[in-house]
This record gives structure tokens, sequence and C-alpha cells, in this order.
């Protein structure tokens, strides 16, 4: 289930006491601590009168569903059971992984109600990209249930993205990507579209979920087909409106290479520890080696690859600069992602390299934590678009 934090929704705007009112009740509701009006006024010490009043608006909104069951214990009584209606309000994400495009339809619970990929070889262009998207769009935008209010289309991007214009301005995983703009994709040019920055939206879905407190520091780190973080100070993540934040993949740490990056430098670290750059010579040990991160996930693991040199090499030059990222930010939290990390081996090893640079400060035991590739990735990126659905509907219409 979403956690949108839905106590919360007001805090950025002006609000009467009773919005406030109604947006605990239904987030009462949403974490299922009540299930009947009775209860919800013992549960927040409202009046009845109160519970009532906004109940009725959440049946009038379609938000609640209401049913009717037997209580046993009072001679047959029929009490009134509330549910939430997750089939309310949708909304499409759409993602990549390696170089594959992937559109998620969600429910407001979260559900995935139905995916899309499409692989896009590395030529791919403009048109060719745009053209993808559009084409998922459409296939998802079919399976969106009849009683569904769609609420909008969240892109998490990477590369660089310039989110205000909404434009994907370039990505290293595509070159001849130049600049596309994704402010008017083909559905309905109302429809509210959403860009984010790669691993934005799943460190904001990580926060959400309390992982971290109001006050601490966080990092998420991916390493994976290419390297990048994102960062958040004090429950905020950190943007920057040049359109690039966290590109750690593309930290300079040989001078001397000779080893071209995709983003035209030379010397970036993916070029010693990204999948894109190492396969290569993953491959002339083992041929079958594939590219996407899930399937190399499982091939890693089943291999053993951790003893290979180019392995090696990737995991020191990305503990070192791990380390360079902390000495920034001193986070609370890391957490990491990527299918390297499912090696518990490979991640003892970083643990040590890191401490090696940093050991003053690894001494929290709990700094780091893995996550699952597709955790938080989808929910992230449409909390944004939920929220703003229900926030007109947590305010109050009558007087309460």
């Amino acid at each position: 289930m979403l956690h949108l934090n839905i106590h919360t929704i007001h805090e950025k705007g002006t609000y009467r006491v009773k919005d406030k009112e109604k947006a605990l009740i239904f987030h009462t509701l949403w974490l299922n601590e009540a299930h009947s009006r009775k209860a919800l006024a013992e549960k927040l010490r409202f009046r009845p009168i109160t519970v009532s009043i906004i109940i009725r608006e959440l049946l009038e909104d379609d938000l609640i569903h209401e049913t009717s069951i037997t209580d046993t214990s009072k001679k047959g009584r029929k009490e009134r059971d509330l549910s939430i209606n997750y089939e309310r309000f949708t909304a499409i994400s759409i993602g990549v992984v390696s170089r594959e495009i992937s559109g998620t339809l969600v429910d407001l619970g979260g559900s995935i109600l139905e995916t899309k990929s499409v692989f896009m070889p590395e030529d791919s262009d403009n048109t060719a990209l745009l053209s993808t998207i559009n084409k998922i769009l459409r296939f998802l935008r079919k399976k969106i249930p009849r009683t569904s209010e769609f609420t909008g289309i969240s892109l998490s991007l990477p590369g660089t993205v310039n989110t205000r214009e909404k434009r994907w301005v370039s990505s290293s995983r595509w070159p001849n990507l130049k600049d596309l703009s994704l402010a008017h994709l083909d559905l309905h040019p109302s429809v509210p579209v959403v860009l984010h920055r790669f691993l934005d939206p799943e460190l904001k879905f990580l926060l959400s979920t309390g992982k971290t407190g109001e006050t601490e520091n966080a990092i998420l780190f991916h390493w994976g087909y290419g390297i990048g973080s994102a960062a958040a100070v004090n429950g905020t993540i950190l943007t920057s409106s040049l359109g690039r934040f966290g590109e750690v993949g593309h930290w300079n740490i040989d001078p001397e290479s000779l080893k071209e990056c995709r983003c035209g430098s030379r010397g970036c670290l993916e070029t010693t520890a990204a999948l894109w750059s190492i396969l290569p010579e993953i491959k002339e040990e083992y041929p079958e080696a594939p590219e996407d991160e899930s399937e190399f996930s499982d091939f890693f693991m089943e291999n053993n690859l951790e003893d290979l040199p180019v392995i090696q090499k990737a995991l020191e030059t990305t503990a070192i600069s791990l380390a360079n990222l902390c000495k920034i930010f001193y986070p609370d939290k890391i957490f990491l992602k990527g299918p390297f990390f499912k090696s518990k081996t490979l991640l003892e090893n970083l643990k040590l390299l890191f401490d090696r640079e940093l050991s003053e400060y690894n001494s929290n035991k709990h700094l780091f934590e893995v996550i699952q590739d597709t955790e938080g990735s989808v929910e992230g990126s449409v909390y944004p678009l939920f929220r703003n659905a229900l926030r007109p509907l947590m305010r109050t219409r009558g007087n309460v």
C-alpha cells in the first residue's frame, strides 16, 4: 500500500481545522486503524456529528465504500464497515531500467494493474524514444478501470532532466537523445505530466515510509547499468536547476585514463564500474552475461563473479567514490540499490573498503540498507499525482 501520509496533505498550504480533521479521518481509514464511525470518533476523539458529516462527504466523492455487516456480539445488530476505494484514482509511471523503457499503471493503493516494457537500442533518437513512450501510454490508458479517474503521468528519467520545462535533455544510455520535450504526450492535453530525475522518486518513497527521521540526512546510491545518487537533507530531496545532481558516475577518478565515457569525458567512475562499461570484459569469461540489470543480478549470483579482476577494480573505485560522497553529506542512512549489492560477499567487501576510507564514521551498524530493484520507484513517482488529486477532496464542504 502507498505511503501517502495524508494527515500532512495540507501542511504546505492554508487550511482550516475541519480540513485537517477530514484528512485525519481519511488517513486513519487508510491505515486500517478504524473501520466504523464509532471507532473513528473514539480513536480521534472527534464529535460523532463531525465524523458523520465527513464520512458522508467521503462517500459522496466515492473515496470510500460502506458495507453492512452483522455484529454477532450485539444480537444481529447491523454495523457499517468503511473501506478505502483504491480504484478511485489511477496514474501511470514511466521509468528506465538499463535501456528498457517501462510503464506501470497503478491505483491509489499502489496495486499494479498493468505493465508494458520496450527495449530501446543504443542508437535510438528523439523520434524513436517519444514514439515508444506514447505507445506504452496508449496501451496502459486502455487498461484504466472505467470507474477510475486518471490523475496523470509521471516519468523518472536518467541523465539530464529539466523538470520545470518537462524536457529530457540528454542521457548517456542513448547518445542521440537531444532535448526531448515531454510536455505534451499522446493523451488528452489536460492530463498532468510530471518529470523526475531518475532516483529522486525512489528516495522520496523511502523517506515517506519513515526509514529516516525528519531531521536526518540520507543518500540513495545506485550501482548497476549506470552509477548515480540522490540525496536528502533534513527530509528534503536536493535538486539542481541545471537538471543534474548526484552524478557520482561521472566523477573523474583517473585523469590519465584513455577510456571514454558515454558522457564524452575520460576517466569517469562509470568507465571502471558501470555495467555498460565492464560487461565486455565479463563476457570474455562469461559470453552469456546479460545486459539487463535484473537478469544480470541473477547471473552474478549464480556464477560467483565477485573474484573477477574487473569486479574487484569496480568494487574498489565504487567504495572510494561512495566514501567521498559521504564526506560531503555525512548521511544518517545510505540506501544501496543495484544488481551488485545482491551479493553478500561483495557487500561485505564494500563495507570494509568504505571503513578503510571513513573508519571514524562507519561505527553505525545500521548505516547501510540494500533495497530491492523495484521498491519505491513507481510509488515515489506517482506520490505527488495522487496527493494533488486528493488535496481538494480533503477540504470539508459542510459546517463541521
